[in-house]
């Protein structure tokens, strides 16, 4: 009772600390300031995902080398015995 569109804050800890500024508009609660822990955990998410993409890409092209030095190393040994 007695909120004030435009003029009454609350800040929202329901999803902890150190939460999320609101405004009253007369209707609905509105974030004031975007929601910064939900952003830094999405990022995070993306990152690691990229991260584990990256790794599967740099395991493919060593398996990739390793397979070309063991055809290299089979000419050579080819190669010497002539």
């Amino acid at each position: 009772t007695g909120l004030k569109p435009y003029k009454t804050l609350w800040r929202d800890i329901s999803n902890g600390k150190p939460g999320i500024l609101k405004i009253w508009t007369g209707t609905a609660w509105e974030s004031v300031v975007p929601d910064v822990e939900k952003v830094k955990k999405e990022t995070l998410e993306q990152v690691n995902t990229q991260i584990e993409s990256t790794k599967q890409e740099l395991n493919t092209k060593v398996a990739d080398v390793q397979k070309e030095a063991q055809a290299i190393a089979g000419q050579i040994s080819d190669v010497k015995k002539e």
